[in-house]
């Protein structure tokens, strides 16, 4: 991601909102890129540690790795975010896939 002005909080850091957000995003696209089965898919559950402030004018970069799968389509993802090389997060999150009833 990266952080403009506009994400600001009142105290002069990236939002804990917009970093969530980005946080999701990165658990689905990174899922998909390291070997998630194809489908749809829902966030059961996202948790997110604050590490360090995030600024704005330089790149927030996400780490995602797939914990595990299960057969009933759940996918246990884990991961970190860095700025300027140092953490600024953990997280985990939990995706469940949906399947078509018809």
């Amino acid at each position: 991601m990266h952080p403009t002005p506009l994400m600001l909080n009142f105290g002069g850091s990236i939002h804990g909102g917009a970093v969530m957000t980005f946080i999701d995003m990165a658990i689905f696209s990174g899922g998909r890129i390291v070997g998630r089965e194809p489908g749809h898919y829902v966030t059961l559950d996202c948790a997110t540690h604050f590490i360090a402030r995030t600024m704005a004018g330089e790149p927030l970069d996400a780490f995602v790795r797939m914990v595990g799968q299960t057969r009933g389509g759940h996918v246990f993802m884990a991961g970190h975010c860095e700025q300027g090389g140092q953490p600024t997060h953990s997280f985990t999150g939990t995706l469940k896939r949906i399947r078509d009833r018809t």
